[in-house]
């Protein structure tokens, strides 16, 4: 024995290493088979339910995951990590009144802190939500029950109602599918949030410059989601996967490149249209004087100046007032472009090496390791392999 622990410990403390490393290589089955082996020898370690709670979640497992997060709170009360981690799974499971108590009680043990105050107000945005619905729903059914006859005459006209019914549509409210893209360096990974959908009744279509998504829910509605990227895909590399509570949709960029949005800006649309005509314009134009070489002939005798018209544009773009990822995105150009050598080369290495989820403009913080991946608040990092 070392340090007090028994036999039966360590042989548990040997399983529960094998799981990480099954955990770590993305083999979840193996890792909770580990963790299960682990727990069969020494049944009150919290950490073990923990790790095993964090398994069933990967592969969507949410009820065994939520009867393990509360067998780790069971023998430790105290730890926030476990709190938190029971409301990632409640949130999952849609439980959000529950999951927004077990954040606050991980607030309450751990203290100020940015990630789980993140995740509390998303839990009451989505109760907010539910409780609208809920609203909505209610004037529907009261609109509907005022068309009918009261208690006395329903009594009277019992069968009469019933045919009024059988033939009055009932109205039904249509559910919002809520859907969210973030990027890596190679992928664009896109996240339609419907959840319960069979993998036969999900269709995507990838085009090089076009995604068309088409869905039977549950509830016998039809989904469907058309966009015009922003940038050139490659269909043959891109994949989907049909899950519990979503689909993933993870396209394969055809340049290495940053998007600054997910679909097609008509303006920028625009200006690379006017670009590449005034591109074909000077090709054929040889004989054109050196003053007219910018302005393209017309049967109106009309002229179009496509410098100016590409200065206007870049003179709109400049005073524009932009919202959102489009203002943070320029905000980021613009750093970019004042910045010093030292400035662009952390702003490049610290977005390649986080994946996209970390820009920052300090070199002499960054430049002897590697940046950390740190995906956005309430969300986990994934290496996705199709």
């Amino acid at each position: 024995m070392e340090g007090g622990k028994t036999v039966s410990q360590e042989e548990a403390a040997n399983k529960f290493n094998l799981g990480n490393e099954a955990f770590v290589d993305e083999d979840f089955t193996t890792s909770i088979k580990c963790y299960t082996e682990a727990l069969e020898l020494d049944k009150e370690n919290f950490d073990y339910y923990l790790k095993r709670c964090n398994a069933y979640i990967k592969i969507s497992n949410f009820s065994d995951a939520l009867s393990d997060v509360n067998h780790s709170i069971q023998y430790n009360t105290e730890n926030s990590k476990a709190w938190q981690r029971k409301g990632l799974v409640l949130f999952s499971m849609e439980k959000f009144e529950e999951a927004l108590e077990a954040y606050q009680k991980a607030l309450e043990l751990h203290g100020p802190n940015e990630d789980i105050q993140k995740c509390i107000r998303k839990c009451e945005a989505e109760i907010n939500l539910t409780k609208q619905g809920s609203a909505d729903q209610t004037k529907i059914s009261i609109g509907l029950s005022s068309l009918h006859p009261t208690k006395e005459s329903t009594i009277k006209d019992q069968g009469q109602m019933k045919q009024q019914e059988a033939t009055q549509p009932a109205t039904a409210l249509k559910p919002k599918i809520k859907h969210d893209w973030y990027q890596t360096e190679t992928h664009v990974i896109l996240t339609v949030l419907a959840k319960s959908l069979k993998q036969e009744k999900v269709q995507i279509e990838f085009q090089s410059k076009s995604l068309s998504v088409t869905a039977k829910l549950p509830n016998g509605n039809d989904y469907s989601l058309e966009l015009d990227l922003a940038h050139d895909i490659d269909p043959k590399d891109s994949r989907f996967k049909v899950l519990s509570t979503k689909i993933e949709i993870k396209m394969k960029k055809c340049e290495g490149i940053r998007w600054s949005s997910l679909e097609t800006d008509n303006e920028s649309q625009f200006t690379k249209n006017a670009k590449a005509t005034k591109e074909r314009t000077e090709s054929t134009s040889g004989a054109t004087s050196a003053v007219d070489v910018h302005k393209y002939p017309s049967s109106k005798h009309m002229y179009s100046d496509w410098d100016k018209l590409a200065k206007q544009l870049q003179e709109e773009e400049k005073t524009e007032n932009m919202e959102g990822d489009a203002a943070l995105n320029r905000l980021f150009q613009q750093i970019y472009s004042d910045g010093s050598d030292e400035t662009k080369r952390a702003m490049n290495k610290s977005f390649q090496e986080s994946g996209g989820t970390v820009l920052s403009t300090n070199w002499k913080d960054i430049k002897k390791e590697k940046v950390e991946v740190k995906p956005p608040d309430c969300m986990e990092y994934k290496k996705y392999e199709y």
